[in-house]
């Protein structure tokens, strides 16, 4: 009751807000719109519907099979193993839509299915090597380096979370899937309706995180902190203008962990992307954020080690 009366206050103050600068909301709300309709989109869909797909073809189970050794280490099926790829290699929400995709189609149950969630939702290569690395830190090789510590820390936190939650053989429960049919209908609807969800997540972030720099009792400290466990792009962008001002009197290694600490938690903006493509499925998020927190602080351990050998 607490909680909701909490939401219910902050909902009502930024109506109050988004009334006040209305002009400014509208701005940031129409590039978000453009950004996601012009990049996220054309990016983004075709892997909602070839995972749709791939997910009801007997090929994944084939192939799977040889997979078997590592998915033990997890108490997972072998299937389980593309969303854990995809998930890394192709950035979030990919590994959410696979994992309801293996779901639907009774390759895992439900709880296997929220523990493969909690760790397959990261930031993809592109975009640490070229963003982070190549346009924040002007190296490819520190952007490669930080993509390995947040790979390695989601991986340890969701073994961690699979080897404390999940009992042994538990997928052997799961009823044998019908993988003979592949309905392209049914895939491109299914995407549709994903991509759709997370532009309207990332359009409503945008008009909110707009508001934050119109609020006066934020420190410049406050609003960076704020912004950054907010939404990821824009969040970062603040934070390394933050950490490497000529105020900052961190040292490379700790401001390399504090980026890789908050690329590893990736923001509220994915969270109710990855949330709500679980909940349509009926799928538990409470080890999803559980294992968002632990990859944050593992993620900034590892980066902190290795950064201080360099």
């Amino acid at each position: 009751m607490f909680i909701s009366c909490i939401i219910g206050l902050f909902s009502f103050l930024l109506m109050l807000l988004f009334v006040v600068f209305n002009q400014n909301c509208m701005t940031e709300t129409r590039d978000a719109l453009y950004m996601f309709l012009n990049s996220v989109f054309p990016a983004m869909f075709p892997f909602y519907v070839l995972t749709a797909i791939l997910t009801t073809n007997p090929l994944l189970s084939k192939i799977s099979k040889f997979f078997t050794p590592v998915s033990r280490l997890y108490k997972l099926p072998p299937e389980s193993l593309t969303a854990i790829i995809l998930g890394l290699l192709c950035g979030f929400p990919v590994g959410a839509k696979v994992t309801c995709d293996l779901y639907q189609n009774k390759l895992i149950s439900k709880k296997e299915a929220a523990l493969l969630a909690s760790f397959t939702n990261n930031a993809g290569p592109a975009y640490v090597i070229t963003i982070i690395g190549r346009l924040h830190l002007k190296s490819t090789k520190l952007g490669l380096l930080i993509w390995i510590c947040l790979v390695l820390s989601s991986l340890i936190s969701g073994l961690l979370l699979c080897k404390f939650l999940l009992k042994e053989k538990q997928h052997q429960n799961v009823t044998t899937p019908k993988t003979n049919n592949i309905n392209l209908t049914t895939a491109i609807t299914s995407g549709l309706n994903t991509a759709m969800y997370v532009g309207a997540v990332i359009v409503f972030f945008a008009s909110v995180t707009s508001l934050f720099k119109k609020i006066p009792i934020l420190s410049d400290s406050a609003y960076t902190a704020l912004y950054s466990i907010t939404e990821l792009t824009g969040g970062l962008n603040v934070l390394v203008k933050s950490l490497f001002s000529q105020t900052s009197n961190f040292a490379f290694p700790l401001k390399t962990a504090i980026i890789s600490a908050v690329t590893g938690w990736s923001g509220f903006c994915v969270h109710l992307q990855v949330c709500g493509i679980l909940k349509s499925y009926e799928i538990k998020t409470k080890y999803y954020l559980i294992a968002k927190i632990l990859q944050s602080f593992i993620a900034f351990i590892l980066t902190l080690a290795i950064f201080s050998f360099l």
